[in-house]
């Protein structure tokens, strides 16, 4: 009786495997290289500004670009940064910075970007910023990364699509 019952339990397994629906998942993520054009719209304006000994230390500067893209439409608006930045040299560098920002997505109804930055400038004066945010509302879905080495110009964008994301494509 034992081995008839183990037998049929081995059966039964065997069998809900087979009844099980096979299914393919063709959820994948897609990179996409886009370019971007920053222009800066002002000069910052900070909230606070001062010096310790040989640090200059800028706290709560807001400034905003125009961004632009003829590969991405997603990528046009108004971009909001807010900067915090130690600066180490006379001549405004080396220095370090972090900030966040807003990219209000024009051409996108309902989405928009946002994230953090950090930025260093060696004693050279070379700078290197270091950007990473996602979407929101119709853009919830998509990473975006990015290493520039100016704050405007033209870059090349890594944006990421998760399988999630259902907004509009480029």
């Amino acid at each position: 009786m034992k081995k008839l019952f183990g037998l049929l339990s081995v059966l039964m397994i065997l069998a809900s495997f087979l009844l099980v629906p096979n299914q393919d998942v063709f959820a994948k993520v897609i990179v996409t290289y886009p370019e971007v054009t920053a222009v800066l719209l002002g000069p910052p304006i900070c909230e606070k500004v001062w010096t310790s000994g040989s640090v200059s230390h800028i706290r709560d500067c807001v400034f905003q670009q125009a961004y632009s893209s003829d590969d991405d439409f997603r990528l046009v608006g108004t971009n909001t940064l807010t900067m915090n930045q130690n600066i180490f040299g006379e001549y405004g560098f080396p220095a370090v910075g972090h900030g966040t920002w807003v990219l209000e997505a024009e051409l996108v109804e309902g989405g928009y970007w946002a994230g953090t930055y950090t930025a260093n400038i060696d004693e050279t004066g070379y700078m290197s910023v270091y950007i990473r945010g996602k979407g929101y509302g119709t853009l919830e879905g998509l990473q975006l990364d990015n290493i520039t080495h100016g704050m405007g110009g033209a870059d090349t964008v890594t944006i990421t699509t998760l399988p999630s994301y259902d907004g509009p494509e480029p």
